[in-house]
């Protein structure tokens, strides 16, 4: 057999020689492919070599068999193994990440606590000293701390600002009870020390005694603020409390502090607080401290002090709009309407010029508006100052009032109403502005006679509270109007002389002579009008109607022309255009108007025509 191909393998294999082929690799099941060819040639021709065959081949399939079985079980084995070691890696960076979260937590509570720390500005009440007798009385340590607390808090949501007031604390009740291992320490312990050694809060202590003669003093204490001692009866703590707040309250924060004087009425007390102030304020408080001083001057007709002080804010901040505004305010009582319309001018380049960041906001431009008589603007900035404060506004006027009587102006009497029953009926300005409205609208309406009731009022309310007068400067010149329209002509006058030199008393002055048929007088007035402010929309679109009604539309027109150009956005001289245009005949052109009037004023009936 040493001439058979198959038993040089078989020899081999019986000899324990590796084979030097992988089953099924580069071969036939272990077998050289040139020897089995060779093999299988010579099965053809000699039986014996076939049976070897046969049998080797079925050894062969079985030996397959069994490899392909260990295989198949290795590799469970491996997939197993495989499966484990992705589940213990993925465990083990699913740790890691949990670690390095961790971590990350950590570093950013610490930056937390060190960033607040830097910045931190409260007002920490510590609990104050009282004598045991006191303490029985419920005079505790905490109960005293406690009124001091509440006062400060009362002074803080009372003053409409929107500057970042202070945080009010109670020092015992700051203290977080997490303990930092192997210390002791809790992390309240922890953002004390850290806020006391790189913040800038204002502690404040004190204690309360009682005196010979039975008073109480209220003796405070402060971070830059010296000790001060108030006096009371024995049952005023909470009187006590609140000159201690108000004392406290201008040491930490003395710009808002002269806000709360202004809008309380106090304003000599803010006046006398921020001269007393401003030598020692920080640079960055002054600009604006000096802007409250000018409306603390304001608030006591000491106009011309307050336009110096207004310029000085400006020079000092040329950004600070809110300054800006208040000159022109104060402008219109010394200078004038149009010398307040050409400091707006000037308002206006300085805006043009600053960065989109510092420009002035919707509010900054109400007393510009007023005078362009851009009544959907001014309630959009009323508006807008008022969403800063939930509705109340940060002037020294609540936002209510003023919201209706710019809507009033818009013809929008539903709005006007809703506007006045959500303001504080309480509030002179909510009383004097729903008596006046109601005037106003009966001269809207055509019906001067029901006008004059309320503007007696109105008057009446404005003579007893001076503050009204200087808030509401134009309202007497409707009195002076429902006289004149009601033939009550000497009352008129008086009105007229008595208040001054207003744009609007002008011009109801020259409607007056006009209804009484001095048209001659009325012309002269109108002009005066004019002259007074060339400047402002108003006085063009009285003449106008004046004109008007004695059918003169191509003059009429021409009044209207030139009101529209000074105040583009009232909607008045374009629905009064629309009907100088339409008595000429000239349709089409008199639609363009009242289209252009109700797109201002779209609440307005009457601005889309007499069709309408």
């Amino acid at each position: 057999m040493a001439d058979n191909p198959l038993s040089e393998v078989f020899d081999r294999e019986e000899a324990g020689e590796p084979d030097d082929s992988a089953l099924g690799v580069g071969g036939f099941g272990g077998v050289d492919p040139f020897v089995a060819t060779a093999a299988m040639e010579r099965a053809d021709r000699d039986p014996i070599v076939a049976r070897e065959l046969s049998a080797y081949l079925r050894d062969l399939a079985r030996l397959a068999r069994v490899q392909f079985e260990h295989l198949h079980e290795q590799r469970l084995l491996n997939v197993g193994h495989l499966r484990v070691r992705l589940w213990r890696e993925r465990f083990q960076l699913a740790f890691q990440m949990f670690l390095a979260l961790g971590a990350l937590a950590v570093v950013v509570f610490v930056a937390t606590m060190l960033h607040d720390a830097f910045a931190s500005r409260r007002v920490v009440i510590e609990a104050f000293d009282t004598p045991p007798a006191l303490a029985v009385r419920g005079l505790t340590p905490k109960v005293v701390a406690g009124e001091l607390l509440d006062s400060l808090s009362k002074l803080q949501a009372a003053t409409r600002a929107t500057d970042r007031k202070l945080d009010i604390a109670n020092a015992w009740d700051q203290d977080v009870k997490i303990e930092i291992p192997q210390t002791g320490a809790s992390v309240g312990e922890i953002d004390r020390l850290l806020r006391a050694r790189f913040g800038h809060d204002m502690h404040i202590g004190g204690s309360v005694t009682q005196e010979a003669d039975g008073r109480l003093s209220l003796r405070v204490r402060g971070t830059d603020a010296p000790a001060q001692t108030f006096t009371g009866a024995p049952g005023d703590i909470d009187k006590l409390a609140t000159k201690a707040a108000e004392y406290l309250y201008g040491a930490a924060e003395p710009y808002l502090f002269a806000v709360y004087l202004s809008q309380s009425g106090r304003a000599a007390e803010a006046e006398t607080f921020v001269a007393a102030t401003y030598p020692t304020a920080a640079q960055a408080v002054r600009p604006e401290l000096v802007n409250v001083w000018g409306n603390a001057l304001a608030a006591r007709a000491r106009y011309g002090d307050a336009v110096e002080k207004y310029r000085l804010a400006i020079q000092l901040d040329q950004r600070l709009w809110s300054a800006w505004a208040n000159l022109l305010g104060a402008l219109i009582f010394t200078d004038g309407e149009e010398a307040a319309f050409n400091a707006g001018g000037s308002m206006r380049r300085a805006a043009a010029v600053a960065p989109r960041s510092n420009r002035p906001a919707a509010d900054n431009w109400q007393n510009l508006d007023y005078l362009t008589q851009d009544w959907a603007a001014e309630l959009a900035d009323i508006d807008f100052d008022a969403g800063k404060l939930g509705g109340q506004g940060t002037d020294d006027v609540i936002a209510g009032p003023s919201l209706a009587d710019a809507a009033a102006r818009l013809h929008d009497w539903t709005a006007a109403g809703r506007y006045l029953l959500a303001s504080d009926p309480k509030d002179p300005n909510t009383q004097l502005e729903r008596l006046f409205l109601q005037g106003y609208r009966a001269l809207d309406d055509g019906a001067p006679a029901r006008a004059v009731a309320p503007l007696v009022a109105v008057d009446a309310m404005m003579r007893a509270n001076p503050s009204l007068k200087d808030t509401y400067v134009d309202a007497t010149c409707y009195l002076g109007l429902a006289y004149g329209l009601t033939d009550q002509a000497a009352k008129a006058e008086a009105v007229f002389d008595r208040r001054g030199r207003w744009v609007a008393c002008y011009s109801f002055h020259a409607d007056t002579l006009d209804h009484a048929g001095d048209w001659a007088g009325a012309q002269r007035a109108y002009a005066r009008a004019v002259a007074l402010a060339p400047d402002l929309p108003f006085a063009y679109d009285r003449w106008g109607l004046a004109l008007l009604r004695r059918g003169d539309g191509a003059g009429a027109a021409a009044r209207f022309a030139a009101a529209n150009r000074r105040g583009p956005r009232w909607a008045d001289p374009l629905k009064h255009w629309g009907d100088a245009l339409a008595i000429q005949g000239r349709r089409g052109e008199a639609g363009v108007k009242y289209n252009a009037a109700a797109r201002l004023a779209p609440h307005w009936a009457a601005a889309r025509g007499p069709s309408s």
